[in-house]
């Protein structure tokens, strides 16, 4: 997996690319040697030879998407250059854990705490030389930064450029690493590097990620990422068992360099200091002197630092060298002053001990901290399967293989693995999901717009495109905070101790004190679904010339509805508009993706057509398409053939539907099939194979609905204490048409089955509807199939490679629960001749497992539990109905394999289609010819650069600059064997 950079200058604007190179396998990696860190970030300019590697020359003033910052201000050491074995140099690093939305809201935190942090931090900067600080979640700093004056605003400027304050991860929050898809990742970090471009220029420059919360575990996807995208190393902290501890103790192995990707091994290489506790263990040492802890005195400063001491002398038997230790915890620091002079007062004390105690305390930032460890020429071990660290759970930390927490947390007397987050709260994951692809979308067809019809003569219409998409990407971009996505976020009220505050609908989307923090996280992606439907729908409009390029932003006249692709009709979010009545016969089809695309949506029919069924005409070649209506007749189904990144318009036609047929329906559950595959049912009305008829492969699959009674469990926890039961025999009809069959299934009264296979694609679509749960329920897809598995399966690692999840035996079921972000893979383990291969693909992250089973996949719908793993304040009473989407792909494992990344690229970056009453007339070709792409390559994303930031005022007028940036990310797969390829190719034309 390679990430590259390539900037060029044309005439009138730039274009920076990201080439994403990764090779997509099964986990198997390659032993790497140690080395020191030293030979890791040999600090050298801009050109910094990093991990072996040439970081390319970027010119940050124009883009800066995950700023690399290798060049920033290196403080001189305050010590000599060798320290003696005695006196143990001890960096402190204050910091504050702010969430981004847990117990209280987003505005709630910041008005009852986190606006306090930043003002009084920056007050003890700008009067206290010593102090140092580091800060994370950009969104925090983007609420703060707009109100302070300009004298504020200096103060700040100054520490960061003299080093004593520095952002770390810098993301718009500390993301979830378990639960996203790696494109989220980077998308969420591109929104806070760039914010933080922006406003402070260079000297905000991110060297060091940082994430310190990851309760459901840590991603190699995060290596991976931060390697490539600039970052000399990164802080984390210990996720696991505490076997693991132990031995890692012992090794002293909390510092190594961590490989992230399978295939690419030592060039995702990454320095990585891992906390052997909490980020909050020290100032639980009588240091937490903002919130309850006495300030010191004489007559008590030695007993009250003797909890520091015992633990410092902890983490000296865990670490080489110096030791970082972090002071701070949640949302400490609200009242810097009394934090930063009590802390002089104890490290004067230990100071003048510092012989007889053995340690020497000072103030530093991370970049302190590693720079003086660079120095030493300290060796370090390498995590990786065949590396010199090794742990019985693989390369990742998923659920810190897996995370457990010990019994005396919470309430359970028992050993509790995290492994219930990827389950709860679906609806919400399936939310987030829909924004990111809707977001893509309308950021595509905004530079597209930008690109086709040159500048806009209304500086208006750019700037508030550009708060549109703003509000779109800050919104997803706060959803994947970690405790967001993983559903276990406050579900009734935001407590007391919001404090007095002036708050908009603009600003604050859920106002009311009342208001839940999963109710706020609703409301900011409703908003942005909206504002995201707005540049959809006009840029759309602008490029079939249904209007002018400065008409007003929101007069467009094409309406977006909730049917981005026909196979997620339930894909959108319930706040968003339906076509409804709508008497709108034009239809506009959008592809976001770089190569041409065949999918199946659904339109109204046209109210003023009374009934009659209309044709589909595509207008590109004046033919009538086949069409099929829906069981209700109310909606029309047809196939779009679109390019890459291009528009096509279709027209319903008023003419009785001479190529509309309306589908056969049988009162009975019947096989299924279309001319790639075939789906057989039993007598019962149960899956019992899948057939892929090009291959001639078929796997027996017998599929059923098994339900989980009475867990103990909650948000965090899975806890199960009976086996499942299984569910009824179902009850249905088969639907059979020209364009697509389907068998319809009813099981209860609160679970429904869908499963269709459409004419021209290569796997069963199956939608799941579990209505309001009874209490106490955890309901489960089960496929037992008769592959040679070993009760192993592979899951993606926040959807980028392969993992194999063997089956742990001396683990409960919770700790065989994985996370399914984007797919799933069970495949014949017996032989090395044996391929077949079951692959299921989703709309949005659940959890999955083995069961203990050969060839057996169960992944789990959705959750309703009364009891709490007290772990949050609230039990998983959620009573959302929920229609999942999902794919099955069977067959030989390399036909199964292209199925599993194609689609879940097309998961990622829906259809759009919009409706119109007048005629659109698309541009005769798309901005970017990908015809000559190799068929590997994918496109991430490809947007403006900020286009407000593209004016300037002359004589009191605005003016557009003549040249303006836009960033096109592109992905390629390939197999291990091919040894990788290279994009030849990238023609750009109406520019």
């Amino acid at each position: 997996y390679y990430l590259f950079f390539i900037r060029a200058q044309m005439n009138t604007f730039s274009i920076v690319l990201f080439f994403f190179f990764f090779q997509a396998e099964d986990g198997i990696r390659d032993a790497q040697e140690s080395r020191g860190l030293g030979d890791v970030y040999k600090r050298q300019g801009i050109n910094a030879e990093y991990g072996g590697h040439q970081i390319p020359e970027m010119d940050i003033g124009r883009f800066a998407v995950c700023t690399c910052a290798i060049c920033g201000v290196a403080l001189a050491s305050p010590w000599p250059e060798s320290n003696t074995k005695e006196v143990r140099d001890v960096f402190i690093v204050p910091h504050s854990h702010c969430d981004a939305g847990w117990l209280q809201t987003v505005q709630g935190y910041y008005h009852s705490r986190v606006q306090s942090v930043l003002t009084t931090v920056t007050q003890q900067l700008a009067t206290n030389p010593d102090a140092r600080f580091v800060w994370a979640e950009t969104i925090w700093f983007a609420m703060w930064w707009p109100d302070q004056p300009e004298s504020v605003r200096q103060q700040f400027r100054q520490a960061l450029e003299e080093g004593r304050i520095e952002f770390v991860g810098g993301g718009w929050v500390q993301n979830d690493e378990v639960n996203i898809p790696w494109r989220d990742v980077l998308e969420q970090t591109t929104t806070g590097h760039e914010y933080l471009r922006r406003e402070l220029g260079d000297i905000a420059k991110v060297r060091w990620g940082w994430q310190l919360d990851m309760f459901a575990g840590y991603s190699s996807v995060t290596p991976t990422l931060w390697s490539k995208m600039g970052y000399e190393g990164m802080v984390i902290r210990f996720e696991g068992p505490g076997s693991e501890r132990a031995r890692w103790n012992v090794e002293k192995a909390y510092q190594f360099y961590w490989e992230g990707s399978a295939s690419l091994k030592d060039q995702t290489r990454i320095f990585t200091h891992c906390l052997d506790g909490n980020y909050g263990d020290m100032i639980e040492k009588n240091l937490n002197f903002d919130d309850g802890a006495p300030g010191l005195t004489p007559s008590n400063i030695e007993t009250q630092l003797e909890p520091l001491l015992d633990w410092l002398h902890k983490e000296t038997l865990s670490y080489q060298g110096p030791i970082m230790a972090l002071w701070g915890s949640d949302f400490q620091f609200f009242n810097a002053s009394v934090m930063f002079e009590n802390m002089r007062l104890a490290m004067d004390w230990i100071n003048a001990r510092s012989d007889t105690l053995g340690y020497r305390l000072r103030l530093a930032t991370v970049s302190e901290y590693m720079d003086h460890l660079a120095t030493l020429k300290l060796s370090f071990p390498t995590l990786a399967p065949t590396g010199s660290l090794q742990q019985d759970y693989g390369n990742d930390f998923e659920f810190g293989w897996p995370h457990a927490w010990i019994m005396n947390l919470t309430g359970n007397v028992s050993t509790q693995f995290q492994t219930g987050a990827p389950s709860s709260r679906p609806r919400h994951k399936q939310r987030s999901r829909a924004i990111g692809a809707q977001k893509r979308a309308a950021e595509t067809l905004a530079a597209m717009e930008s690109l086709t019809t040159g500048p806009r003569a209304s500086r208006l219409n750019d700037e508030k495109i550009e708060d549109l998409l703003g509000i779109g990407r800050e919104a997803h971009g706060v959803v994947q905070h970690h405790d967001s996505i993983p559903g276990t976020m406050s579900t009734y009220g935001s407590y007391d101790g919001w404090g007095s505050y002036d708050s908009t609908p603009d600003k604050d989307p859920c106002t009311d004190r009342s208001c839940m923090c999963l109710e706020d996280y609703t409301r900011r992606l409703a908003k942005a679904c909206h504002a995201l439907d707005i540049v959809t729908s006009r840029s759309l409009s602008v490029l079939t010339h249904l209007m002018n390029p400065d008409d007003p932003v929101s007069q467009s006249p094409i309406i977006m509805g909730l049917a981005f692709d026909a196979r997620h009709t339930e894909y959108g979010d319930a706040n968003k508009t339906e076509w409804g009545d709508s008497d709108a016969s034009q239809v506009v089809v959008f592809n976001p993706l770089a190569h041409r695309r065949q999918s199946l949506v659904r339109v109204p029919i046209p109210v003023s057509f009374n009934g009659r069924l209309p044709s589909v005409v595509a207008h590109a070649t004046g033919q009538a398409l086949t069409a099929q209506v829906d069981v209700e007749g109310r909606g029309l189904y047809f196939m779009v053939d679109v390019r890459g990144l291009s528009i096509e318009t279709y027209e319903l036609v008023d003419d009785g539907g001479h190529h509309t047929w309306k589908p056969t329906i049988v009162d009975a559950i019947q096989s299924i099939q279309s001319r790639e595959l075939a789906v057989k049912v039993n007598a019962d009305g149960l899956v019992t194979a899948v057939e892929d008829k090009t291959e001639g492969v078929t796997v027996g699959v017998d599929q059923s609905y098994m339900e989980y009674h009475n867990g103990t469990g909650g948000a965090y926890v899975l806890i199960e204490v009976e086996y499942a039961k299984p569910v009824a025999i179902p009850t249905g009809r088969t639907i059979v048409g020209p364009l697509f069959s389907e068998i319809e299934q009813r099981f209860t009264d609160y679970l429904y089955q869908r499963v269709r296979l459409v004419q021209g694609c290569h796997v069963v679509d199956v939608q799941h509807t579990v209505m309001t749960l009874p209490l106490g329920v955890e309901v489960v897809s089960r496929l037992s199939t008769d592959l040679a598995t070993g009760g192993k399966i592979h899951t993606d690692d926040s959807g980028l490679e392969l993992h194999a999840r063997p089956w742990k035996s001396e683990l409960p079921l919770s700790g065989n629960y994985h996370a399914l972000v984007q797919a799933v893979a069970i495949r014949d383990e017996s032989n090395a001749t044996a391929t077949r291969q079951l692959s299921v693909m989703s709309s949005h992250t659940m959890g999955v497992s083995t069961v203990g089973a050969d060839g057996v996949i169960e992944y789990m719908l959705h959750r309703r539990l009364n009891a709490s793993d007290d772990q949050g304040p609230w039990p998983l009473n959620d009573t959302d109905v929920l229609v999942t989407d999902v794919m099955w792909a069977v067959g030989s494992q390399r036909l199964t394999e292209q199925q599993r990344l194609s689609r879940a690229s097309e998961l990622e970056h829906l259809v759009v289609v919009g409706m119109s009453r007048r005629r659109p007339h698309p541009l005769p070709a798309p901005v970017l010819t990908t015809s000559q792409l190799d068929a590997s390559v994918q496109v991430i994303s490809f947007y403006h650069h900020d286009l407000s930031s593209e004016w300037r005022r002359q004589d009191g007028v605005a003016h557009r600059n003549n040249d303006g940036t836009y960033v096109l990310r592109l992905q390629n797969i390939v197999e291990v064997a091919s040894g990788g390829s290279t994009v030849t190719v990238l023609s750009l034309i109406h520019i």
